[in-house]
């Protein structure tokens, strides 16, 4: 799986009018992929593995936060570290961060993925009452990413595949003359300003605490 598709690339790039450079855009698709997921803090999800948008699994330590807001659920909600979370597998709760002790399983049935996969609350009639307070004490075990990709993020990462492309002639060239313009490339290691103007819908709070 990838956010686009070597043809959702093409049609960004007129003069790709066939399959015949597939595998390399296929190439840049995960690099484009990767470079998104970084610069809106996605996490790697186990050990050397590229961070990503795409659904997959994650095992993150997580510190309960208030939230600030005067609400019944103000001890309920925890704030997960990766959305959207479409299911959650285990949840510790525990002060010795252990991590292994049924005591501090949290039981499925007491906890429910709200506000569009960003929260994980206690129920009402939860037997755990509330989260736990001290850093990374609560350990999610989860899955979280994009199952079906948003119109607009493909487009971001049709952008970003079309900038790598055409700066695979352009590497070590910080300009050129034409027409009788200097023109300044974008460095290659950045994602195009037009991308980063228009993605932070999709950025997670660790990309913009």
């Amino acid at each position: 799986m990838a956010l686009i598709t070597a043809a959702e690339a093409r049609a960004l790039e007129p003069s790709l009018t066939g399959t015949a450079e597939d595998t390399t855009l296929d190439t840049l698709i995960a690099r484009a992929g990767e470079m998104l997921a970084r610069y809106c803090g996605y996490p790697e999800p186990s050990a050397g593995a590229s961070p990503t948008m795409e659904s997959t699994t994650y095992t993150i330590e997580h510190t309960w936060a208030d939230p600030g807001r005067e609400s019944q659920t103000r001890y309920r909600d925890l704030t997960l570290r990766v959305w959207p979370t479409t299911a959650v597998s285990a949840v510790y709760d525990d002060p010795e961060k252990d991590f292994t002790s049924a005591t501090y399983l949290v039981a499925a049935a007491d906890y429910a993925i709200v506000e569009q996969g960003r929260t994980l609350r206690l129920t009402s009639t939860s037997t755990w009452g509330a989260w736990g307070e001290g850093v990374g004490r609560i350990r999610v075990a989860f899955t979280a990413g994009f199952v079906t990709v948003p119109t607009m993020l493909k487009q971001l990462c049709a952008m970003t595949v079309k900038h790598l492309w055409m700066l695979r002639t352009l590497q070590g060239k910080a300009s050129v003359g034409q027409q009788g313009n200097n023109v300044s490339y974008h460095p290659p290691a950045a994602l195009p300003a037009e991308v980063e103007a228009m993605i932070g819908s999709f950025m997670l709070p660790s990309a913009v605490a």
